[in-house]
């Protein structure tokens, strides 16, 4: 009975309360429970879709100026460690940060810097393809050289 089209994705209590509407009492929900126990059909009942995993994005650049990226999760100044960015909080009617001068005057800069820097790279034709593999960085600078500031 349990396992009848009509019943198939109904609880065990549900096909009982409608068994007894049309007046049949076959046995009680917990017995029901213990039969659907001993076949190993206790789960959710109903079919349930699968979903494909979700494939993590990754940028590979094939050639100069393919993949930019920008990323600034949390702010940390006089608002301190926290929420994000824009982020509405309970009880404020600001959004986090928007109003603390510290935080828009340092947000406006590194906006003024990330365009300036994105300008002069797509000016100069972009990064080189190789540019982040570390024996072609080695050959164009000397990483062993000494910060100056604390020499």
């Amino acid at each position: 009975m349990l396992r009848a089209p009509e019943h198939a994705e109904l609880a065990p209590a549900q096909v009982w309360a409608r068994l007894l509407d049309i007046g049949v009492f076959l046995c009680s929900i917990t017995t029901m429970y213990r039969i659907l126990r001993a076949v190993g059909e206790v789960g959710d009942r109903r079919q349930q879709r699968t979903h494909p995993a979700k494939k993590k994005p990754e940028l590979l650049a094939t050639r100069p100026n393919q993949v930019w990226s920008w990323d600034i999760a949390g702010w940390i100044g006089e608002i301190g460690p926290g929420p994000s960015y824009g982020d509405v909080v309970e009880g404020s009617d600001v959004p986090m940060g928007y109003d603390s001068e510290f935080t828009n005057k340092n947000a406006t800069i590194m906006s003024w810097n990330l365009m300036h820097t994105a300008k002069m790279l797509k000016d100069l034709g972009g990064f080189p393809l190789g540019g982040n593999v570390a024996a072609t960085w080695r050959s164009v600078t000397n990483a062993a050289d000494q910060d100056p500031d604390r020499t």
